[in-house]
This record gives structure tokens, sequence and C-alpha cells, in this order.
């Protein structure tokens, strides 16, 4: 049985869970949220950045979560990638930005863990691209 793009969209919903999870949590405790990272980047120079990053990696997460998910309606309905790429591109992003803070606070496994969700988000980006 030939399903048309059903790895991407397999890939897709691994990160609308994954990011729409993830905003819902900081949304739901945003106060516990930022006294978790305040704590997480103390002795850093991030620690003063701390709110305004907070609001604005929920931004690009709510945004990358409403891009894949019109990915899926429009590979499904119309079989067009782009907005799954768009919502790949977004991903990534947020994701190397977790790396970067990770590597900050020199929490090497942290920065390891999310790499995992990185290698599933590079083949969705060479799926779409190719």
């Amino acid at each position: 049985m030939n399903i048309p793009h059903l790895t991407e969209i397999a890939i897709l919903l691994l990160l609308i869970i994954t990011f729409g999870y993830s905003s819902y949590e900081k949304i739901a405790d945003f106060k516990g949220q930022l006294a978790w990272l305040t704590d997480y980047f103390k002795n850093t120079f991030m620690q003063r950045f701390i709110k305004i990053a907070l609001i604005k990696v929920l931004i690009f997460e709510v945004i990358a979560t409403i891009l894949c998910v019109l990915g899926v309606v429009a590979l499904i309905i119309e079989k067009s990638p782009h907005m799954a790429l768009y919502g790949c591109i977004l991903c990534v992003l947020v994701l190397f930005f977790f790396v970067i803070g990770q590597r900050i606070v020199k929490d090497y496994d942290g920065a390891r863990n999310t790499v995992i969700y990185l290698i599933p988000s590079f083949f969705l980006l060479y799926l779409l691209t190719h």
C-alpha cells in the first residue's frame, strides 16, 4: 500500500506533539517555567534575558506547531509541502536555540538529548526539499 507523504506526516505528528505539548507546558505554568529557567541559566550572561527568551521561544513553538498542523493538512489535501517545510524549518530553529542554551550552561547531556529531535527534523527537511 502506498500512502503519499506518510513518512513526512509521521514526522510532522512527532513535531506537533513535541512542540504542541511544550507550548502547553509553558503557557499552563509560565511562572514555574520562568523560575526553572532562571535557575538553569544562573551564573551565565543569559540570566537577565530569560523572560524575553522564554516568550520568544513560546511564540516560535506555537507558530511551529500551527505550521506543522497546516503542513499535514496541506500534504493530505493538496500534496503541497510548503507549510510543512516552513513548520519544519521553525522547529529546527527552536531546537538550535535549545542546543545553544544547553551548551551555554554546559548541559551536555541535555544538548545530546535535544539532538535526538533534530535527527528526524533534518530527515523531514530533506524529504520536503527533494
